[in-house]
């Protein structure tokens, strides 16, 4: 629930953090805090600016990109974290992450080319809950 309010409150101010992953949540007693947006991509569709994505250049953590993050969509909006807010979620209930490879492009290439094995094939749990990390 903290995750998810902390993405909700930079989506509201128009920020994607773009690289969330185990590493970039803290605990701070029983709340859960989103860290680091050092590769946070401030929407500027309104403004015109010039955004930190290039076309070509893919920002970010392999094993939590979306695909359209793996492919360096210019584009990546808020949903490319609620992706990864999905990954985290499906690692934090499996014990693994829903993609691995050998190296980094193989990983990206799965987001982009392979659905996810069910979560519950690592661990039972409720229906609903499997079904919203899928």
């Amino acid at each position: 629930r903290d995750i998810a309010d902390a993405l909700t409150e930079a989506h509201r101010h128009g920020v994607v953090h773009r690289d969330l992953k185990p590493e970039n949540v803290m605990l701070r007693g029983r709340h859960a805090l989103v860290m680091d947006f050092g590769v946070a991509k401030a929407l500027s569709d309104a403004t015109g600016r010039q955004s930190l994505t290039t076309v070509g250049i893919a920002l970010g953590t392999p094993a939590y990109m979306a695909p359209e993050q793996a492919v360096a969509d210019p584009h990546v909006d808020h949903r490319a974290d609620l992706y990864a807010f999905g990954v985290v979620a499906y690692e934090l209930l499996a014990g693994r992450p829903p993609f691995t490879g050998a190296n980094p492009q193989q990983i990206l290439a799965a987001h982009v080319t392979t659905a996810a094995e069910p979560v519950t094939a690592h661990r039972a749990m409720p229906a609903v809950l499997a079904a919203l990390v899928m």
